[in-house]
């Protein structure tokens, strides 16, 4: 963490115990209540320390649970220690919208460079919220649904969202090792339904544009459309890979 976790009150008890023959400090709490305003956490801790520098590596168990709190929690509780084009992604993409049901786990070692990396787990669930995908493409807002973080894996279930006034349904956002290059990529699935007008709007207005250019641009569109949508989006800057794929029914 580049900074301390900072709340207004904690309370609970924490108690050490030292182990002189294994030279192990041990620090426990029993359910520990940290506020912020109206944002309220619950959680446990427990350490294991070394007291000799024998090779051993300093471990912690952190359990953190908010049961509602702004979407922008995450940059709190989200390690610095996630690959970096991720959390730089997290931290441009995650706009306004509530987070319920939100836990934090962390268990492993807090040593700097340790020998094996820790285990990381962060899921909330989302309302209403705004979801900035890619630079190139419209914003997903009014996004409701689930997120889920486990050390290098991301999985984002979309029950329903709006995409430049389009409705998006059943979408998934998941984190991909990048199958054309260096580095992760995002792979964007989702199902929309709109009117023509509208979803030509988006089309216009996206990446997909590029493929027929101002075509359609005199064209006027009526009755309704579905379409299935997926995207591939590298995360490393420059990265080969990016994917556009837009089926598109359109019925009177």
């Amino acid at each position: 963490y580049a900074q301390p976790l900072e709340f207004e009150t904690a309370s609970g008890r924490v108690g050490w115990q030292i182990d002189t023959k294994t030279k192990t400090a041990y620090v426990n709490s029993n359910r520990l209540q940290f506020a912020n305003g109206d944002e309220v956490a619950n959680g446990y801790m427990h350490l294991r320390l070394p007291t000799v520098r024998d090779g051993r590596e300093p471990h912690m168990t952190l359990a953190i649970g908010v049961e509602k709190a702004p979407l922008s929690v995450h940059r709190k509780f989200v390690p610095q220690t996630i690959p970096k084009n991720l959390h730089k992604w997290l931290g441009e993409s995650i706009g306004e919208g509530t987070a319920t049901n939100m836990a934090f786990t962390f268990h492993g070692s807090i040593k700097k460079n340790p020998k094996i990396k820790p285990s990381i787990q962060f899921s909330a669930d989302i309302h209403d919220a705004n979801l900035a995908f890619d630079k190139n493409w419209p914003e997903l807002k009014h996004v409701n649904g689930r997120l889920e973080l486990a050390n290098n894996r991301l999985d984002a279930q979309v029950k329903q969202a709006t995409l430049l006034g389009n409705q998006v349904s059943d979408a998934q956002v998941r984190l991909i090792e990048n199958p054309n290059d260096d580095g992760m990529a995002l792979s964007i699935r989702g199902d929309l339904k709109s009117n023509a007008a509208v979803a030509m709007e988006l089309l216009q207005n996206s990446p997909v544009r590029s493929v027929f250019g101002s075509t359609f641009d005199s064209w006027s569109f009526g009755g309704n459309v579905s379409a299935a949508i997926a995207l591939q989006i590298p995360l490393k800057p420059g990265a080969e890979g990016t994917r556009q794929s837009v089926q598109v029914d359109f019925n009177q």
